[in-house]
């Protein structure tokens, strides 16, 4: 059973020394990275404002909370298939606590995370939205955590939940992106999309491990046959475009030679789990052992690309 503690608030180094005892290390060590996380420099190579850091990090944060409600969904449908229980549960907890501490951070403020209390109606409104389903989907967390059973009723709601928490929070990017247009604008706004992209490629390689999970469980098997065709697709272009850049969406190719071997690191990772995947997404399936090998593997490349996005954010700190 693992214990029940409120989100740490005191600092962040709480959680990195609680997620280096999971096995899993791959995106539980993602899950701390520092806030000194958004690029702190203007377009025109000038220092940016407090408000504008600010916003920057609020993107940032609710970026990350897109790749934390998949995570915990994974999290979940392995430790009830069966796969890494203790590890899978374990997981779980680090991700619920992080995800509770942004939340909590984005509406009443957190100065270890670069954020005043949220003052614009229309966030406000969005984050009071969901935090209504959150509540609902943490409390199923949270039964789970105490040591209850994950019954076919939990395991559904907790599914049904993240959908709906999972779209919420993508609207609440678009939210900041829409109402601090100009101070992301004025911070450099290739270089905050660009971050986003690096942290959206996290979320897919975590919804990835959980259609797979969901397929392989029967659980809207055609739905999320769908979805993980599509999202494949979308996260190996993604990653060619990190690389070799894709001018025509304004994407440059991996700057440093760091972010480069970071990036080739997560291409040679993903090819371990490539091969399982297009069997389930192809419709076939996969055994017990296989379905493990492909929750470590994906692991492992959110642990890469998290590996990318520290590179990434120390280039664009070196430019100031």
């Amino acid at each position: 059973m693992i214990q029940i503690v409120g989100p740490p608030v005191s600092r962040m180094l709480v959680l990195e020394d609680d997620v280096r005892e999971f096995a899993f290390k791959g995106v539980l060590v993602a899950l701390a990275l520092s806030f000194g996380a958004a690029p702190s420099v203007a377009a025109g190579g000038e220092a940016t404002t407090e408000a504008e850091d600010a916003a920057a990090t609020r993107m940032t944060i609710a970026g990350r909370q897109r790749m934390l409600v998949e995570g915990m969904a994974s999290s979940l449908c392995f430790a009830h298939a069966g796969i890494e229980v203790e590890e899978s549960r374990r997981a779980l907890y680090v991700k619920w606590n992080v995800y509770s501490w942004y939340h909590r951070g984005i509406y009443h403020g957190n100065a270890h995370l670069n954020l005043t209390k949220e003052q614009d109606n229309r966030i406000v409104r969005r984050w009071q939205e969901t935090n209504g389903r959150w509540q609902d989907l943490s409390s199923v967390y949270r039964q789970v955590l105490a040591g209850e059973a994950i019954t076919a009723e939990r395991f559904e709601a907790a599914m049904a939940l993240s959908e709906e928490v999972g779209n919420l929070n993508n609207a609440l990017v678009v939210d900041f992106r829409t109402v601090y247009a100009d101070e992301i604008s004025n911070q450099g706004l290739g270089a905050a999309l660009l971050l986003d992209l690096y942290e959206r490629q996290r979320m897919l390689a975590q919804k990835i491990s959980k259609n797979v999970c969901l397929i392989e469980s029967g659980y809207n098997a055609d739905v999320h046959l769908a979805d993980l065709q599509e999202t494949v697709g979308i996260f190996e272009n993604s990653l060619t475009a990190f690389i070799e850049g894709m001018p025509m969406l304004g994407i440059p190719p991996a700057p440093t030679d760091e972010i480069r071997a970071r990036l080739e690191r997560t291409r040679e990772d993903w090819a371990k789990a490539q091969p399982i995947v297009k069997v389930v997404a192809e419709g076939g399936d996969i055994d017990q052992d296989q379905l493990a090998l492909l929750h470590h593997a994906v692991e492992v490349v959110t642990g890469d690309m998290t590996g990318a996005i520290q590179e990434l954010v120390a280039y664009e700190t070196a430019l100031d």
